[in-house]
């Protein structure tokens, strides 16, 4: 019978099922102790919440806030992209609404159904390298994490030239076994490429046109005074 500890740790009291299924440690959680001490890789503790009603009503609540970059903030692996001050991941509302409302056409139902196509051909490229490459293989590494990147960049209109440098980087972020000291370098990684691309687009960007991506959307809500130029970079 699994036993949970007094203070579980980030991520070896959490082994994964395989096959995409979460821990199972999430199941006794929210049975036994929906608010569990735990430690990160980071050095930081936190509590963690597993049941779904305490998830809503802390997120909907004014009395906590998401900005990590704040004192006492925790983080889990370190200066990811969670330590990025303005950042989308650290604005609470009203400043989080302002930016939401800026890009919120380009993250409708009608804009992931004119997505598809775009959809379909990355996937059927991805399959087609996962049929002639090494077998077994990893579905996630080959796959679904190439296909979320492949998707962003085509939502956000970034050339071929540049978004080969972008998954390789992206993993970092969302895998926190990954050494701290390469988050933080993929972290800083990332901002320039943000900026490349800003700059970029920003040689292009005509006041007077209909925004055609989230990008340039941002671009003319800071041209405007909506938006800040940290707002517009840390997007």
């Amino acid at each position: 019978m699994t036993t949970i500890p007094d203070e579980l740790t980030w991520p070896d009291s959490f082994p994964g099922r395989g096959h995409g299924l979460p821990p199972e440690m999430f199941d006794l959680l929210r049975r036994e102790r929906p608010v569990a001490r735990v430690a990160f890789p980071s050095g930081h503790r936190a509590w963690l919440v597993t049941r779904r009603t305490d998830i809503t009503a802390i997120g909907s609540s004014r009395g906590f806030s998401r900005d990590l970059t704040g004192p006492g903030g925790q983080r889990i692996a370190g200066d990811d992209f969670n330590s990025v001050p303005g950042g989308i991941f650290n604005l609470d509302p009203p400043a989080h609404t302002v930016v939401r409302r800026v890009v919120q056409s380009f993250f409708n139902p009608a804009a992931a159904t004119a997505l598809r196509p775009a959809v379909a051909l990355a996937a059927t490229d991805l399959v087609a390298t996962l049929r002639d490459g090494p077998n077994p293989a990893d579905l996630h590494r080959a796959y679904a994490h190439p296909l979320a990147a492949t998707l962003a960049c085509d939502l956000m209109r970034v050339p071929p030239r540049q978004r080969r440098k972008i998954v390789p980087r992206l993993r970092s972020q969302v895998d926190y076994t990954t050494p701290a000291a390469t988050i933080e370098t993929s972290t800083r990684w990332m901002l320039d490429f943000a900026a490349e691309v800003i700059d970029a687009k920003t040689a292009d960007h005509d006041d007077r046109r209909e925004p055609r991506d989230p990008i340039e959307a941002l671009l003319r809500a800071h041209h405007r005074g909506t938006i800040t130029r940290q707002q517009l970079q840390r997007r």
